[in-house]
């Protein structure tokens, strides 16, 4: 028992419960957060606190309990502990939130899916970055993939009102790790694939559609299903708004060498558009001059 009483795990606690309550997905996506800055604010008020399940003993749910409590316990921990250590307990956090999201019926979670599949994905991330174990994708893509089994499972017949909500965003997480663990991308990718099937409605966000369709059009290209890949990349660069400059541009690396692997070679002003000409203008001239010497020194370059 903590000495004293913590007046901000219990109404974080109290929160929780409330959003809950009111099956307010927005509300959990605004109080789970995983920005680095509000961790290491909570964090400060956090230190006091031993044992959070007392805390969240009030809650109903036994399992959105042990979630919150782990969450706080992440928390409350991320920034005294090293990467690898705080990338172990964000994986027990999402392991429960999955579990969550199974006990629940329709899509009312969804909105708080973002924050914390993302934040997996950036940890593992940071952390391959120091320890170069390809371990820490694998695990992270596993959980992914269990998270994205259960929003597939929904049966409901109307997207809108179905668990898939959330499976686009998923499955685009899924297909951008997968492509950095060492076994086959498919082996993670497989799943992620299904969501081919409606992906495209208009139910899901555009940053999702967009999203999905760039890393499944990398995958496609990564597996040499250069037709494929040029249809998603395509599309994910066309649909992407034109103030997202950076985003445009990493879309139109890859599309650009989908399109030169089927012979067809982008244009100077549209490598000069996105300040791609250094690299790509070369890379174009001497593939067009069938100069295989200096196209792959421009490749080095």
């Amino acid at each position: 028992m903590d000495v004293d009483y913590n007046s901000v795990a219990s109404a974080f606690v109290n929160s929780a419960q409330e959003s809950v309550m009111f099956e307010n997905g927005e509300a959990l996506a605004k109080l789970f957060v995983f920005s680095e800055k509000t961790i290491s604010i909570l964090s400060s008020k956090l230190q006091g606190v031993q044992d959070f399940e007392q805390y969240t003993v009030i809650m109903d749910n036994a399992v959105f309990a042990q979630f919150t409590a782990a969450y706080l316990e992440y928390v409350r921990d991320q920034p005294s502990i090293s990467k690898e250590e705080g990338h172990k307990l964000l994986c027990r956090v999402v392991e429960l939130f999955t579990a969550v999201i199974s006990g629940t019926r329709g899509p009312w979670l969804v909105p708080a899916i973002r924050p914390i599949a993302v934040a997996l994905c950036l940890s593992a991330g940071s952390v391959h970055n120091e320890t170069r174990d390809p371990a820490v994708y694998a695990q992270s893509a596993s959980l992914l993939l269990r998270l994205l089994i259960d929003l597939l499972s929904d049966t409901s017949n109307a997207l809108a009102s179905s668990k898939k909500l959330g499976s686009p965003l998923v499955a685009g997480l899924l297909l951008q790790i997968s492509l950095r663990t060492i076994a086959a991308p498919g082996a993670y990718a497989s799943k992620a694939l299904e969501v081919k099937a409606f992906w495209k409605s208009p139910v899901f966000s555009q940053r999702d559609r967009i999203g999905y369709s760039y890393w499944l059009g990398r995958y496609y290209l990564v597996c040499y299903y250069v037709d494929l890949a040029r249809v998603y990349l395509e599309y994910a660069f066309n649909t992407c708004p034109a103030w997202h400059y950076h985003n445009k541009r990493a879309i139109l690396r890859h599309l650009i060498v989908a399109n030169m692997i089927r012979g067809r070679l982008p244009s100077r002003r549209l490598l000069e558009k996105y300040q791609m000409e250094p690299v790509y203008l070369h890379l174009a001239y001497h593939f067009s001059k069938g100069n295989i010497a200096g196209f792959q020194q421009a490749l080095l370059t």
